[in-house]
């Protein structure tokens, strides 16, 4: 990305089913180019790296896996070298029973109804139905369980799978 003042942006990519292209976006116009994402998590993650004796990590869901690429290399085109990067932790993704992301935002806009296997404190933690020190207990024992074999980690789960291991007691096994 070439940018010259607040004049222009111009935007080189490589598209797999066309080639090579440029867009030039001007305040006028000149193109269109959806940053939003991309834009709003590199700020996060600049501001995050404005302390410097902290460890920053962040979290999020492996759907944002390839969208980090496009952080990675917006924050080094502000100056960041890849030793200043901030951590990142992929977290596994929850789904609605048909395999889609179980969307926080469209449910609570109304857009969409909670899934079969959702429970309301999936978006609420303070609607867990038991005491806080119980939801923490059970939150470390599915965060154990969740660590102890990639083949926990790496994947996706459904609402109704995190429902019932939350459900399990603290320590108890969950085959």
């Amino acid at each position: 990305m070439e940018v010259a003042g607040r004049g222009f942006a111009r935007v080189s990519a490589v598209c797999l089913h066309h080639g090579p292209y440029t867009a030039t976006i001007t305040p006028a116009g000149g193109g269109y180019l959806d940053l939003a994402t991309v834009y709003r998590n590199m700020v996060k993650e600049l501001a995050a790296l404005a302390e410097a004796d902290v460890l920053q990590v962040m979290v999020k869901g492996t759907d944002w896996m390839p969208g980090s690429l496009l952080v990675d290399g917006a924050l080094q085109a502000v100056g960041l070298t890849r030793g200043r990067l901030p951590a990142r932790l992929y977290c596994p993704m929850i789904v609605a029973e048909t395999g889609a992301k179980l969307s926080k935002s469209l449910i609570r806009s109304g857009e969409a109804a909670l899934p079969a296997g959702a429970e309301p404190w999936m978006l609420d933690t303070r609607k867990w139905p038991g005491t806080v020190g119980e939801f923490a207990d059970r939150l470390l024992n599915l965060a154990g369980l969740l660590l102890s074999h990639p083949r926990h980690f790496f994947r996706s789960y459904s609402a109704a799978e995190l429902s019932r291991l939350m459900s399990l007691p603290a320590g108890s096994p969950a085959t």
